[in-house]
């Protein structure tokens, strides 16, 4: 039963925000915040934020963050890719300070309004509708800290070589509906930066010769500080090879399957594209795709750096760039493994405790059917014993009867003054119960 975290049995959850307001003590709220809806895939906001606002707020006093969603316009989706059908009992949260917040005419605030989605929802996900009823809290972060984000996106407006500097047109969206305003882009020595065929710049200088004012679209990863980002990675999005921006298609997901020039994956969102994919899917997003890859094909590890098809492993959780997507087969530019490097998790039961005392401690367990290593066919189904190996492995206790705040986190909204930046992430966990993560032995 898993009727307080059906979080921990889902790849996606995506819904529309379609407002943000700052709550003012004594009542009362801001304008909406937003340029836009903006439309975000919370379980994959995994210790980084969601950048959806910057705006000069009115001097008052503060005591929350209130979110409103479009009706209907929730997505949850399992390790499969199967849809899961989402009761909303609210379409609006105020989520508030511990503290109420001051903000004067002058300065910079950082507010990050955190959406708590394993509280949020409740229900079984092998019975749905699973019910959604959003709650969770906002914080005043110090505007020096560090916040990684998820991406940020825009054309090219200014850039000088000599300071290593360039201003972005930001957006939320991908779509380039949703304006942020202009946002200062820091490139540093490590700054990996790749040109829009995928070939990395020899040097820094290329690159800068290589950007074109109110032209170059760029993705942006880094670390927001004081409203401006710190990069670590920027791509080109020009998109030449596919006709044009308008054509890129962006997936994320979970690797199913890995063969010598594809792998199949379970679409959790569709980031940049939907159209474009429904389209050549008969009219919906499929729960699963085949992605072919080449020697051209650019991968990325989650630490910003290049790597390889090697780092394709049943489980891992990708982002799928396609510079065309018509018809099969669909030929992948770039691939992102957002978990390279750390172990898949595959969840259970316990079934056998006899090999705890044996010098190489191990254990059984019977996988949960939407785990990975069952839905890409390393493990025959849910009734198969699996032993895990618990050498040098770090065991969590789950305190029965509580709540985990997130199996994933969920991405925050941020909201700042005097340009606030508003991101949305997800909290870290509060256990429920004892799990283990299971690697099926050889």
């Amino acid at each position: 039963m898993l009727t307080d975290t059906p979080a921990d049995d889902l790849l996606s959850f995506n819904a529309t925000v379609e407002e943000l307001h700052m709550v003012q003590q004594g009542g009362g709220e801001t304008a909406n915040l937003l340029a836009g809806p903006v439309t975000l895939d919370f379980l994959a906001l995994q210790g980084s934020f969601a950048w959806i606002a910057s705006q000069d707020l009115p001097a008052d006093t503060y005591t929350g963050v209130r979110l409103v969603f479009t009706p209907g316009s929730y997505d949850a989706r399992t390790n499969d890719g199967a849809s899961v059908a989402v009761n909303s009992l609210s379409d609006e949260v105020t989520l508030l300070f511990t503290t109420p917040v001051v903000v004067t005419d002058t300065g910079y605030k950082k507010i990050v309004a955190d959406l708590d989605l394993a509280s949020s929802l409740a229900g079984l996900v092998s019975s749905p509708p699973i019910d959604f009823d959003p709650t969770g809290s906002s914080r005043d972060d110090s505007s020096t800290s560090s916040h990684a984000l998820d991406e940020l996106k825009g054309v090219v407006n200014t850039h000088d070589v000599s300071a290593s500097t360039l201003v972005v047109d930001a957006t939320a969206d991908d779509d380039g509906a949703v304006v942020l305003g202009q946002v200062l882009v820091r490139v540093t020595s490590t700054t990996l930066l790749l040109a829009d065929d995928g070939s990395e710049f020899a040097t820094r200088a290329d690159f800068f010769d290589a950007l074109v004012d109110a032209s170059t679209a760029l993705e942006v990863h880094g670390n927001l500080v004081s409203g401006a980002v710190t990069a670590t990675r920027i791509e080109v999005e020009d998109n030449a090879a596919g006709g044009g921006e308008d054509n890129l298609v962006k997936l994320r997901g979970l690797v199913l399957a890995v063969n010598a020039n594809d792998f199949e994956m379970s679409i959790g969102s569709v980031d940049k594209g939907e159209a474009i994919v429904m389209a050549a899917n008969g009219g919906s997003v499929p729960e699963t795709q085949t992605v072919d890859f080449d020697e051209a094909t650019i991968f990325f590890g989650s630490d910003d750096a290049l790597t390889t098809s090697a780092a394709l492993v049943v489980g891992a959780r990708v982002q799928a760039k396609f510079a065309s997507y018509t018809s099969a087969p669909f030929l992948a530019s770039r691939v992102e493994v957002e978990n390279e490097g750390s172990e898949v998790e595959n969840r259970g039961t316990i079934t056998d405790l006899a090999g705890l005392a044996a010098l190489s401690p191990s254990l059984t367990a019977r996988l949960e059917a939407t785990s990975p290593a069952v839905l890409g066919g390393l493990v025959t189904d849910e009734t198969t014993d699996v032993e895990v190996d618990l050498s040098g492995a770090t065991n969590v206790l789950d305190t029965a009867g509580r709540r985990r705040s997130g199996t994933r986190s969920s991405r925050r909204p941020c909201a700042s003054a005097s340009k606030a930046p508003s991101a949305v992430r997800r909290s870290p966990p509060r256990s429920t119960r004892r799990r283990s993560k299971c690697t099926p032995a050889s």
